[in-house]
């Protein structure tokens, strides 16, 4: 009798152990999502879209590190416009430096991608 209580004594931590890296995994996705949400904001509030290039978009890739600071900027993928194009770029490198991570998030840095697009209204 004493092997089943073992298992099932193993099969609760491990339960345990599931569920507590779960939530930790949780809260860290939490604060990474929140982190993003307001970089794109102060991306998109310190964007300047070229007049007259409506419909087009932009992506920008990043690296964003855990003091807040940006490295590897470059344009993942075009507008065709090179007006267009820097806009987005600048508006990346004008809305940082962006707070350090928040003490959930664990890695050193992350790979960020951000569209900026600009629709007919």
């Amino acid at each position: 009798m004493r092997h089943k209580s073992t298992i099932l004594l193993l099969s609760l931590t491990l339960f345990v152990m599931t569920v507590c890296t779960t939530q930790a995994a949780n809260a860290q996705n939490d604060a990474f999502a929140i982190y993003m949400s307001n970089l794109a904001r102060r991306v998109k509030l310190a964007w300047h879209r070229p007049p007259s290039q409506m419909g087009k978009s932009a992506t920008v890739a990043f690296k964003v590190h855990r003091n807040g600071d940006l490295s590897h900027l470059r344009i993942s993928k075009s507008s065709g416009n090179d007006l267009f194009d820097e806009s987005a770029l600048r508006a990346v490198e004008n809305a940082g430096p962006f707070g350090r991570f928040p003490p959930d998030i664990t890695k050193e840095d992350v790979d960020a991608e951000i569209t900026l697009e600009s629709k007919a209204k």
